[in-house]
């Protein structure tokens, strides 16, 4: 059989004995209903926060997390990456040679950006509307340092193939952090922004510090030079895509923030968190799929694995869409979610299609990172950030949050094209290449 041949068959022969499907399912259940918790306590957190507050709250909630994927510095790819690469003794030292990256990175942008009060300047340059920065300032910054060590240890539960201390560590979260906030909520005469950032955040260091321990028990104290060099060799480049990504995900926010209030951005992050369900699910599978997907050898088998499993799990998610929009509207109905949020139903729709997109994005530009070439996924955020901030500086101020979700999904379609055809491009030239070396 040709190569052509064999590439253009295999997309038939795709896990019949699915081993992700296996790892999916013991992680689904538990991990998916602890990130749809998000979900299923929003009527508590609307009933408990003012639509003011809860915007508030949602967009510093996404800086947070935007902020700790780019301060991460791409090091939880590095971890995933190279994990299966070594033996048992020398993944200790590749753990602590890139948590050694980690805290260096952390201290030498941290520090000066706090005591110079660096940050200042980019909030105020971020956010137009008055809000008391100081006091939410030491909040945030520890929210992000957590989240940053958050996704670390995430990455290393699942890389190591430890499934059931990573669906405990969820668990105790969704019970502790939310039970506290909850009760601080009904309680306390304490700012609810506060509240949620800071004892949020509080509450999940302490459970964070108690997971860990298991960690930092797998590292072996020895500074790998030749680990460090190809960790930030994977690292680097998956850091400037996040700084770049930084425009593409935020501009919607950012320019809505500039013409609207956070009532506005409370409707339209609402809607993000519910069309979110979606890329939670997907999370959930790509969390456990890509120790796998990095595993296999053969290019041409892998893109055809990763093309079936996008199909089914485009028509997958379709359906769960209509679902999903059918269960929020009847919420409205019988006064679950209050009415005041009711123009979030003009946008659900089009915001489910964009994580739709979204999740078939983050599928396929796995590829970027097992061929790396992380600078490719850095040009594509780069020229997509571009059009995307065009699309909401014509849409945003003429049609408010609608043109906000219209222009991510425009944005969304059109990258994961891109990211498709490079995909395939790659497999099939990248196969020939080491078929013709033969």
């Amino acid at each position: 059989m040709s190569l052509k041949e064999k590439f253009d068959s295999l997309h038939t022969k795709y896990y019949q004995n699915s081993v992700v499907l296996q790892r999916f399912v013991k992680v689904f259940s538990l991990d998916v209903l602890v990130r749809a918790s998000n979900f299923l306590l929003l009527p508590v957190y609307l009933k408990l926060m003012s639509k003011e507050e809860f915007g508030l709250f949602t967009y510093l909630y996404l800086l947070i997390q935007i902020f700790s994927l780019i301060l991460n510095f791409g090091l939880y790819l590095s971890q995933t990456k190279l994990y299966h690469d070594y033996n048992v003794e020398e993944r200790k030292s590749l753990l602590f040679t890139i948590n050694v990256l980690l805290i260096s990175g952390l201290t030498l942008i941290l520090v000066p950006t706090y005591f110079l009060k660096l940050d200042v300047t980019i909030i105020h340059l971020l956010i137009t509307n008055p809000i008391n920065y100081e006091s939410y300032r030491l909040p945030l910054f520890l929210a992000l340092i957590v989240s940053v060590y958050s996704m670390m240890l995430y990455t290393y539960f699942i890389t190591s193939e430890n499934v059931k201390r990573y669906q405990l560590y969820n668990l105790v979260k969704l019970v502790i952090v939310n039970g506290a906030v909850i009760y601080l909520l009904v309680t306390s005469d304490i700012d609810s922004v506060m509240i949620r950032i800071a004892y949020g955040y509080l509450f999940e260091l302490a459970i964070l510090i108690i997971f860990s321990f298991v960690y930092f028990k797998n590292m072996k104290p020895v500074f790998n030079k030749a680990m460090a060099m190809k960790a930030i060799k994977i690292g680097a480049p998956a850091m400037i895509t996040s700084l770049v990504g930084l425009i593409y995900n935020f501009s919607d926010k950012f320019i809505l923030e500039k013409f609207g209030t956070f009532s506005d951005l409370a409707v339209y992050n609402l809607g993000f968190t519910i069309a979110g369900i979606i890329l939670v699910i997907f999370t959930s599978f790509q969390t456990v799929y890509l120790p796998i997907f990095f595993k296999e050898k053969d290019l041409i088998k892998n893109f055809y694995k990763t093309r079936e499993i996008g199909f089914k799990m485009s028509a997958i998610f379709i359906g769960l869409a209509i679902g999903i929009f059918l269960v929020v509207k009847s919420l409205f109905e019988i006064n679950i979610i209050d009415i005041k949020y009711g123009s979030v139903l003009l946008i659900l729709p089009i915001m489910l299609a964009s994580q739709i997109f979204q999740a078939n994005i983050q599928l396929f530009s796995n590829f970027i990172t097992y061929f790396e070439v992380v600078y490719v996924g850095t040009l594509i955020v780069f020229v997509f950030s571009g059009v995307n901030i065009l699309f909401n500086l014509y849409l945003i101020p003429k049609y408010g949050i609608t043109g906000a979700a219209f222009s991510v999904m425009l944005v969304s379609l059109l990258t994961f094209l891109t990211y498709y055809v490079y995909a395939k491009y790659k497999s099939k030239t990248e196969a020939i290449k080491i078929e013709t070396n033969k």
